[in-house]
């Protein structure tokens, strides 16, 4: 029994390093032209998921199981105006997505207050 228990969390855990997703920055230290960012600026998330004062334009790769990918990609620009970005959605999109065999990029761009 202990061994079956060891082989299965062998199996559930390998498949959670496969899929799991990364991320990875658009810049290399400061963005070309950039306005400077005050030193106030902080990254926050509320309850709502909702993303305000981002600074650093990074992607967030969801890639499929190498079995099922096809292909294809998509990059997809979370909405929410000017001022916040809601990547809730985004992110539901790119795992579905992602679960038909299509790789999905999600960006979270930076917003400096004008």
């Amino acid at each position: 029994m202990k061994r079956a228990f060891i082989f299965f969390f062998l199996i559930l855990s390998s498949s959670f390093c496969c899929a799991q997703d990364f991320t990875i920055p658009l810049y290399q230290g400061q963005v070309p032209n950039a306005k400077r960012t005050p030193a106030d600026y902080i990254e926050e998330t509320d309850s709502n998921s909702l993303i305000k004062n981002v600074s650093i334009p990074t992607m967030q790769a969801y890639f499929p199981d190498k079995n099922k990918a096809n292909g294809t990609a998509v990059i997809i620009f979370p909405g929410g105006g000017y001022f916040v970005l809601a990547p809730k959605k985004c992110i539901e999109i790119a795992k579905a997505f992602s679960a038909l065999g299509g790789c999905c990029f999600c960006c979270e761009v930076s917003f400096t207050q004008r």
